[in-house]
């Protein structure tokens, strides 16, 4: 019977681990006794952050940048192959370390989703995995947000501020599909948020549903407010996703 390859890595996951010593004290052990124990602590260690990814990516947890599907027209195809390209010459660890916000604007269905977990995947061991990262979904930060305001649960209340203080926040479509505008409360409770990390240089990488066929950014000021959308934009990378799924 054929031997099962046990799983391993890749680089996006592992090359922030080379700078760090995985392993402890290694006093009295002789140069075998401790090139076993390193190595055998570097694969429990590698193989605890693969497991802590895939359980945080969900479907996304395979995800690389060249597995993005071109589809559509020429013209569409030119243009997810420049925003592709933009994004894999991005130094996303820079970007955390300098607060830079990410913002993937445009339709459902156009990538935006997987084109931010590959970006997530690349500071994943550098941030000591979720403890740092905190991702939330649209409904659950509109829910939270209506909850907040009428003396919400210790539940909510812990959401928003692991929203405020998390070293990177991932905010997947805060508007509903369809370019439905934010209402004041919810457009309040975001820019509370933005501007909270903006003073602390926390990073906020977003995706945001919007139609097709418009002006995206002229659109995104209308469904979040000037104010909100003037915060968001500060100093971003835009990776302007406008074309069919």
């Amino acid at each position: 019977m054929q031997a099962t390859a046990e799983p391993t890595l890749d680089r996006s996951l592992t090359n922030e681990l080379e700078t760090k010593s995985p392993w402890s004290d290694n006093s009295g052990l002789t140069g075998r006794e401790m090139t076993d124990r390193n190595r055998r602590e570097w694969e429990h260690l590698k193989q605890k952050l693969r497991e802590s990814w895939l359980a945080f990516s969900g479907c996304y947890g395979e995800s690389k940048i060249d597995q993005f599907v071109y589809h559509g027209s020429e013209a569409d195809q030119g243009n997810q192959r420049r925003v592709v390209q933009k994004l894999d010459l991005l130094d996303v660890t820079s970007l955390v370390e300098s607060g830079t916000n990410i913002l993937f604007i445009g339709p459902p269905g156009t990538g935006k989703d997987f084109m931010m977990y590959v970006l997530i995947r690349k500071v994943w061991a550098r941030l000591d995995e979720r403890s740092n990262i905190f991702h939330i979904n649209g409904c659950e930060f509109r829910e939270s947000t209506m909850r907040h305001r009428r003396d919400g649960t210790e539940h909510d209340r812990n959401r928003i501020n692991r929203m405020h203080s998390k070293r990177l926040l991932c905010l997947s479509d805060p508007s509903k599909v369809g370019g439905v505008a934010l209402t004041d409360a919810q457009a309040d409770a975001l820019y509370s948020v933005l501007d909270k990390r903006a003073f602390h240089q926390l990073p906020t990488w977003m995706t945001i549903n919007l139609p097709t066929g418009h002006d995206l950014k002229a659109e995104a000021e209308r469904v979040f407010t000037p104010p909100v959308w003037d915060r968001m934009k500060m100093g971003a990378v835009i990776a302007p996703c406008n074309w069919p799924s």
